[in-house]
């Protein structure tokens, strides 16, 4: 197994490593177009990803363990594919849309200015996740656990109370619309 620890990988060095079974610990790649890459049986750990394309990328069976994405591009990225029992994510300012949670822990996950449109999230553990100023339009919550989950300045969020369990999350009042939607109601100002 390659192993890695504290480096920096950038679009002009990331084409010399060796990802088959590879380990990174405490690495940093920035600026790197990694679009359909396999990243299949990877162990990232405590690493960060700046302001990189991940579209599409395959994390099969990867350990991502306080991975941290900023301003990267990720469409259609199945991270219930992961390694679901050593998985700890952040991601701040990132284009997530389409991609798949399904059936993971995602506690104390903090999605910060994301856009997640048409994300799903059925079956997930979201308790303490916090989903400041992203916008969860068309986004899936379906028989998860959110516990203490904030959502008071999320947007474009629809969920179904009866169908979570639901447990103190975070809203503001302002934006309870999209707790309702389920429901025939004209609601006016």
């Amino acid at each position: 197994m390659n192993s890695y620890y504290q480096e920096t990988f950038d679009a002009t060095n990331w084409k010399e490593i060796q990802f088959g079974q590879a380990e990174f610990e405490d690495c940093e790649f920035m600026g790197i177009d990694f679009d359909s890459t396999s990243l299949e049986r990877i162990n990232f750990v405590e690493c960060r990803f700046i302001e990189c394309n991940l579209s599409n990328v395959s994390f099969y069976e990867s350990i991502l363990n306080d991975v941290s994405f900023e301003k990267c591009k990720m469409l259609g990225i199945l991270f219930h594919k992961a390694n679901k029992f050593i998985l700890t994510l952040r991601f701040e300012g990132c284009v997530l849309s389409h991609s798949i949670f399904t059936g993971i822990s995602l506690k104390k996950t903090k999605f910060l200015e994301c856009e997640l449109k048409e994300v799903d999230f059925s079956e997930c553990d979201l308790t303490d996740a916090d989903f400041s100023n992203s916008d969860l339009f068309g986004a899936i919550f379906e028989k998860c656990l959110l516990a203490k989950t904030d959502f008071r300045s999320a947007q474009n969020y629809q969920i179904n109370l009866s169908n979570n369990t639901i447990q103190k999350p975070k809203f503001n009042r302002l934006n309870l619309v999209g707790l309702l939607a389920e429901y025939p109601l004209d609601i006016t100002d």
